[in-house]
């Protein structure tokens, strides 16, 4: 049994559009020694034709790839919470115009709700500081994440930054 040699999508595709191409070549290479040319003229009509041949598979490849190598850098963008990259393409009909506009319209939602919780932040935390109690936010995993000035005052911690701690470190476990 040959063993299965796993490849990326974008090497097989390439692969087929190479061996596309190759009978093709050799029927023209066929025709041309069934006729009597020179061997200067073979020569010539073949580094012609591979040219063309090279050029339209780079061009392929170009067009495969890239796509695929933006997509995946938008994505990871995306994830590293950079919602400012977008991306023009020519076809949105195209599939992958599509999917380019999908990414585009996840980033822009995205940069909305990173607006609009850095917004609802800010105006808690004036709310916070207006209120003549002792307040303290906590997150999930029982960290301090906002105090207001009452709060910080009972810690007697004058530093707008100066107070953190856990839960247990601020001797509110019970509460």
């Amino acid at each position: 049994m040959i063993p299965s040699v796993k490849q990326s999508s974008h090497v097989k595709v390439m692969l087929l559009a190479f061996a596309s191409g190759v009978p093709g070549l050799g029927a023209i290479l066929y025709l041309m020694d069934q006729k009597d040319y020179s061997l200067l003229t073979i020569s010539t009509i073949l580094v012609f034709l591979v040219s063309i041949y090279a050029y339209c598979f780079t061009s392929l490849y170009r067009l495969v790839v890239n796509p695929w190598k933006v997509m995946a850098n938008i994505i990871a963008a995306l994830k590293e919470r950079d919602y400012t990259l977008r991306v023009r393409y020519p076809n949105i009909e195209d599939p992958m115009g599509l999917s380019f506009d999908e990414l585009n319209s996840l980033a822009d939602y995205l940069q909305s709700q990173r607006m609009d919780m850095m917004e609802s932040h800010e105006l808690l935390y004036k709310i916070l500081q207006e209120v003549e109690a002792g307040i303290l936010c906590f997150d999930q995993d029982e960290q301090l994440v906002m105090a207001n000035e009452y709060a910080r005052n009972l810690y007697n911690c004058h530093d707008k930054e100066g107070l953190k701690g856990s839960v247990e470190d601020l001797g509110l476990k019970g509460y």
